[in-house]
């Protein structure tokens, strides 16, 4: 799938696009209410006409655009769900009862886990969860003899008035996932995973996803910013 931003890139290249890797913006430089360019850690500034921030919307507001009067209030909007990942390597024979993407629901307390997530800021009593299992399409993502599998399990977003003990809701979530697998015929998967990284929803200052995180970051990099709830 990494082709396909590889494909993009060289595109943009052909119409005469400049790719600037390593360089971290510290700031979006502004002028009469209009975003005029960048200046990057190193000092370099660059002029655009346009800026097009990527990062969740808390983090562009008060770390890139501290002066602007709509910073103050990021803390007190609400926001979209964060998550839980999980990022595995499993020896073994590849099984196949996952495909490339794979949904599971809750079971008969759907309308309980909006409230949960959004009003209480916790993990789902009976969490759903999706597994990407790019091997199915991409073998050589993986060698021969074993599987690699993201597991994106949705949580509440970080929210400093409440308790929220995510390394505890990272073990019930990761054990929640075993059980449902276990229904589907995998009941050996937790003993063949050999590598495993996580991405909890708190991330160190300045990661771009300190509110929301169904972050840039899930297998495939497709994802929604930190946005406030969508006016239909």
């Amino acid at each position: 799938m990494y082709s396909i931003i590889t494909s993009l890139m060289k595109i943009a290249e052909g119409f005469g696009a400049t790719f600037h890797y390593n360089a971290p913006v510290k700031r979006v430089d502004t002028a009469d209410g209009r975003a005029t360019g960048v200046t990057l850690e190193n000092g370099e500034q660059l002029r655009a006409d346009v800026v097009i921030v990527n990062a969740d919307l808390p983090y562009a507001y008060q770390e890139l655009l501290p002066g602007d009067p709509d910073a103050p209030r990021m803390d007190r909007l609400k926001y979209t769900s964060s998550t839980l990942m999980f990022y595995w390597g499993v020896k073994g024979e590849r099984t196949d009862k996952l495909l490339h993407h794979n949904v599971f629901l809750s079971d008969h307390v759907y309308e309980k886990s909006f409230a949960e997530i959004f009003h209480e800021q916790l993990l789902l009593t009976e969490p759903s969860s999706y597994i990407h299992a790019p091997v199915r399409t991409v073998p050589e993502f993986a060698p021969p003899d074993a599987d690699a599998l993201m597991v994106l399990v949705p949580t509440g977003h970080l929210d400093a008035a409440r308790r929220q003990d995510f390394p505890e809701l990272q073990a019930r979530a990761k054990d929640w996932v075993f059980q449902r697998l276990a229904r589907i015929g995998l009941h050996d998967l937790k003993e063949r995973i050999v590598l495993e990284e996580t991405l909890p929803p708190h991330l160190e200052p300045g990661q771009g996803r300190d509110l929301w995180p169904e972050s840039q970051r899930h297998a495939g990099g497709v994802s929604a910013p930190a946005q406030p709830p969508q006016a239909v």
